[in-house]
């Protein structure tokens, strides 16, 4: 579980937009992305504190809001690595509240938040504003975010539809790959998300559901 869950907030935290860093900079991030995409997953707790410790640093430069955004995002992926999901999941929110309210990564963030805490009516808006905003763009991340988003809001029929209109005006073997891992993908998000829920309720000390 512990690797799935990691795995999981390396693949939800990496939806960011293209952008250009000073050498510096970007040797820094690679520094960081290397202990993070290390397979098997680093397990030395010494290393990953002292990458925590560049972000902090970085994070403490005069960065711009997708700059901050992009440090945050990797500090909370190497928390995850320490087993602290949701500190993790919430470091990100400083850097994401320096977005545009109609940033994609913005709307999408709050509504994982909120269906983690229980608020269902206020993350199925975040979702579905998410989704409006995916269909405005171009690009194919866009299309995929999309999908992600559906079956965040377990609008898992649309999801399926959705993919198979992207087959059939594209016949790209990724949403192919999609579509037949579909059940599969959801079995082990299923019990990530139910995870993640007890987690945030005994990280506000909100009562558990029966």
């Amino acid at each position: 579980m512990r690797y799935l869950l990691t795995l999981c907030f390396l693949l939800f935290f990496t939806f960011s937009h293209s952008q250009e860093y000073t050498k510096s900079f970007s040797v820094e991030l690679d520094s960081i992305d290397n202990i993070l995409a290390s397979l098997p997953p680093c397990k030395d707790a010494t290393i990953i504190e002292s990458a925590i410790h560049r972000c902090d640093e970085l994070d403490s430069l005069n960065l711009s809001p997708d700059d901050e955004y992009t440090v945050l995002q990797k500090k909370s992926q190497l928390l995850a690595m320490l087993g602290k999901y949701v500190e993790g999941f919430l470091t990100q929110e400083k850097g994401i509240l320096r977005l545009d309210t109609t940033d994609i990564r913005y709307l999408e963030y709050f509504a994982v938040k909120n269906k983690y805490l229980g608020n269902k009516k206020l993350s199925d808006s975040y979702y579905d504003k998410a989704i409006d905003m995916c269909g405005k763009m171009t690009g194919k991340k866009y299309k995929l975010k999309k999908v992600e988003c559906l079956v965040g809001k377990r609008d898992l029929t649309e999801a399926k539809n959705t993919l198979r209109r992207l087959i059939k005006i594209y016949n790209d073997s990724d949403y192919k790959m999609l579509l037949k891992e579909f059940d599969s993908i959801l079995e082990q998000a299923i019990p990530i998300d139910s995870f993640m829920e007890n987690e945030f309720k005994k990280y506000f000390h909100l009562e558990l559901g029966e």
